[in-house]
């Protein structure tokens, strides 16, 4: 189960080159969905296999990577406002990634606007206390998937899992059991768990303190719990 912020685009890309590299299926979905461009992104299995799944989710091993939430927060709002208002010299909107530009970034200003916090104007940046709080605003099920709650995105409580991995403990423990029982070998894994892709920008300043911790913690406490982290792991960013 995909965790937007967390490997998805490196997730990806294994299980695309390890059909290529392993099985030679040069299209992912071995020819399936031709007109569908995803199809050749990431391996997509006739659609009887997806029914079957909903109606015997137990009859799977379901894996999942889950992420610090405080990381995953501050990695979410770098890759979609920090880099992109910082990409081109004024701040303009059409720097920012499509899916933000094309109607959150509007969304976020008039929230930062209606509550008189920083970020409201166009060509500013929006300030890391501005997305908490619309965060904060939000519902929990119902934001936007790159930042709503890890629990609801990858329906934990609705799932059978088999496991799931912290992301901070290494890519490659993840990925042994995903490739259980295929020819892929150990030892591509162990390479490819060292080259992340799709990374957001990484300051040396933190935009993280105790009080935004805080709220965070609020937002996201049901994945501190369900995920095994800590309140104060934010010391560690």
């Amino acid at each position: 189960m995909l965790n937007p912020k967390v490997g998805t685009t490196f997730i990806r890309k294994c299980l695309v080159d390890a059909f290529a590299k392993f099985y030679s299926h040069v299209d992912a979905s071995n020819g399936r969905y031709r007109l569908l461009n995803f199809a050749r992104k990431m391996p997509v299995a006739p659609l009887v296999d997806y029914f079957n799944f909903l109606r015997h989710p137990d009859e799977y091993r379901i894996y999942s990577i889950v992420r610090n939430p405080y990381k995953r927060l501050v990695s979410g709002w770098r890759d979609k406002f920090y880099d992109g208002h910082f990409a081109s010299v004024d701040g303009s909107a059409s720097a920012y990634p499509r899916s933000i530009r094309k109607g959150v970034l509007a969304e976020v200003r008039a929230f930062a606007k209606a509550n008189n916090l920083p970020g409201c104007d166009d060509g500013t940046l929006v300030a890391f206390s501005t997305f908490v709080e619309f965060i904060a605003s939000g519902v929990n099920g119902k934001r936007n998937h790159h930042w709503d709650r890890q629990c609801d995105v990858i329906f934990h409580s609705n799932l059978p899992y088999t496991q799931t991995f912290q992301m901070e403990k290494g890519m490659d423990r993840a990925l042994y059991p995903v490739f259980k029982d295929t020819e892929v070998s150990e030892n591509w894994i162990r390479q490819r768990a060292g080259r992340p892709s799709n990374s957001s920008s990484v300051d040396k300043e933190s935009p993280m303190t105790s009080d935004l911790a805080e709220r965070i913690h609020e937002i996201f406490e049901e994945d501190f719990v369900s995920f095994g982290y800590a309140k104060d792991d934010w010391k560690d960013l």
